[in-house]
């Protein structure tokens, strides 16, 4: 990492400090017991030692004494298979069962990425480590490794300039940030509650989320608790069931939804992967009562109705009672899926939610219906290409920009 650039970011250390022991001829050294951040450190020190056995074994002079780490009492399965990489005795006959010890296994990944050179360290994409054979008197593990380059396997990688392994040990000890909060037993929650809390299911937040957070944000406490309790939390629940193929309910209800507002008129054209951009845009004026009141009445029915647009449900709830959409919506909202599967879906949501809201009556929203399937049709006869379809109900929608009528249609 250039100077110019900021330490690269290793997260959180908690540590405990029930087991803290003052050594007595340093005071600026204490033991502590690791709560979250042990893998980390671990690979750490797997790292430090591939850098330096991979100097030493290859003529590199090298300042940093691997022996000063601070010592790591690790859990029982690794404690062989640490001390075996710390002295690079990894080739060794006696360390042939510990040969699939996860351990043993990155040190061997990180040896082999030394050996590529500098080229692989800058590589994004994780490089495939080569089944592991060990070398024998007459054959070295760099003509094995060479070998597996020649090979069907191996054939995109290629070595580039060695590495400097004294430039890289001082990156890793001077270029990598970290955060350490001490943990206080007298004060603090148990170590096994922090430890879950932090090593729960972490999911990547979603357009979802962020819509979700957009809104609530912007209300006081009490309305924000009550709205998401009453309206938000069963209706997302409904979408976060939805079992579609390659497809994120989350994501592809607001792409469409954002779409159904006329947003393209005034946005531009609609990003999938901003769609949560999109929506706080759209709404960054509402606060406070006109919030509340799109919520209720317009994002969370939207959000309920968006299953029966892609064919995943047939009811949807209203008042906590769930009722089942007429039997002919459902013909023809299925005929207009199949003939365009999803660009079509913003002009549907647009109508189903005002007829369920109860804004259009069941002639009225069979009725446009018709109108966008006779012109999928017509599209279909005239052997027009589909494929910019989803642009032109982009288009369609910013026109119509949220009105009802027919003749806007």
């Amino acid at each position: 990492l250039p100077e110019s650039e900021p330490a690269h970011w290793l997260g959180i250390l908690l540590l405990t400090t029930d087991e803290a022991v003052k050594f007595p001829n340093d005071d600026s050294l204490a033991k502590f017991s690791v709560i979250d951040g042990q893998q980390r450190l671990v690979t750490l020190v797997i790292w430090l030692s591939a850098l330096y056995w991979h100097a030493k074994d290859n003529k590199q002079e090298i300042t940093f004494e691997l022996d000063k780490i601070a010592p790591l009492n690790v859990q029982k399965v690794d404690e062989t298979p640490l001390r075996i990489v710390l002295t690079n005795k990894w080739l060794e006959h006696s360390s042939d069962i510990y040969r699939d010890s996860q351990v043993l296994e990155a040190y061997t990944y990180f040896r082999f990425i030394l050996w590529l050179g500098e080229n692989a360290l800058m590589e994004e994409q994780t490089i495939k480590l080569p089944k592991f054979v060990k070398p024998d008197n007459q054959v070295s593990l760099n003509e094995i490794w060479t070998k597996y380059l020649n090979s069907r396997r191996g054939k995109e990688l290629k070595r580039s300039n060695p590495v400097n392994c004294q430039n890289l040990v001082d990156v890793t000890r001077k270029r990598l940030k970290v955060f350490t909060l001490i943990h206080d037993p007298s004060v603090d929650e148990p170590q096994a509650i922090i430890f879950d809390t932090l090593n729960g299911n972490r999911v990547q937040l979603e357009a979802l989320d962020h819509v979700r957070n957009s809104v609530f944000v912007r209300l006081d406490t009490q309305t924000a608790t009550s709205l998401f309790d009453r309206y938000w939390q069963p209706a997302e629940h409904v979408l976060r069931d939805l079992k579609l193929k390659r497809q994120k309910p989350g994501v592809n209800f607001i792409y469409d939804y954002v779409i159904s507002k006329g947003e393209k008129k005034k946005q531009g054209t609609i990003n999938k992967g901003k769609g949560a951009a999109h929506f706080t845009r759209m709404t960054r004026n509402l606060k406070d009562d006109a919030l509340s009141d799109f919520i209720i009445n317009d994002l969370v029915p939207a959000m309920q109705t968006w299953p029966i647009v892609v064919r995943q449900r047939d009811t949807i709830d209203i008042d906590g009672t769930q009722t089942k959409v007429d039997a002919k919506i459902l013909e023809v909202i299925s005929t207009i899926r199949e003939l365009s599967a999803g660009p079509v879906n913003p002009l549907v949501l647009l109508y189903l939610s005002a007829y369920l809201r109860g804004e259009l009556s069941i002639n009225e929203v069979m009725h446009r219906f018709n109108l966008i399937e006779n012109y999928l049709v017509r599209l279909i006869l005239s052997n027009e290409p589909l494929s910019p379809l989803r642009s032109k109900m982009m288009d369609i929608c910013g026109a119509i920009d949220e009105s009802l009528d027919e003749m806007s249609l």
